[in-house]
């Protein structure tokens, strides 16, 4: 599910539907658009009629406070040069006001990131500008990797990385670590 700044405004999503591919389309694999507009309140029960094992929602656990600051600081990298170079060579400092649409945006990827598991459904959302929805159910799951780095580590953070077909890959960055633990016991256990 793809949600861009217009469509989110005037809430709506697109659907689309990761498949490995077939007949219908020459055997390419990829993404189809399933629904191109749709009102979001919608999208649970058009999904359910023709996907009864989906189970679409909202109810998306946010990531810990101490994956907020990591948010907003990651954004600033981007854009901290700017203001740095403005500074130094033309003294302008009204550039560090760029700083500000920065923290905004750090802070808005770091509150429409989440994790969410019901019984066989893994779900991802993340994004700054367009809001990505992923939903895998356990079985179609290929890969499944928490993964730590220095700074994750200190902070008791991970990243969760799913892969649902070979180039399509989706991931959370600075989980709580409880909760990447969690997801990991959860694919990795009783696997038939």
């Amino acid at each position: 599910m793809k949600e861009s700044p217009i469509r989110h405004l005037f809430g709506y999503v697109s659907v689309h539907l990761i498949h490995a591919g077939g007949a219908l389309d020459d055997g390419k694999h990829g993404s189809l658009v399933l629904f191109p507009l749709v009102r979001k309140n919608e999208v649970a029960s058009l999904v359910a009629t023709c996907f009864p094992e989906y189970r679409l929602d909202d109810s998306f656990r946010s990531l810990c406070t101490r994956a907020r600051w990591r948010y907003m600081l990651r954004s600033l990298y981007t854009v901290m040069l700017i203001p740095v170079i403005a500074i130094v060579f033309f003294q302008r400092f009204e550039t560090l006001l760029l700083l500000l649409p920065a923290v905004y945006v750090g802070y808005r990827s770091y509150k429409r990131a989440g994790v969410t598991i019901k019984s066989e459904q893994l779900a991802l959302g993340s994004g700054w500008l367009t809001i990505k929805t992923v939903y895998m159910l356990k079985h179609r799951i290929q890969s499944l990797t928490v993964s730590q780095t220095r700074m994750q580590q200190r902070l008791g953070l991970c990243t969760v990385r799913a892969t649902v077909m070979p180039g399509i890959r989706t991931k959370v960055v600075d989980v709580d670590e409880h909760e990447a633990q969690a997801i990991y016991e959860w694919f990795f256990g009783n696997k038939e």
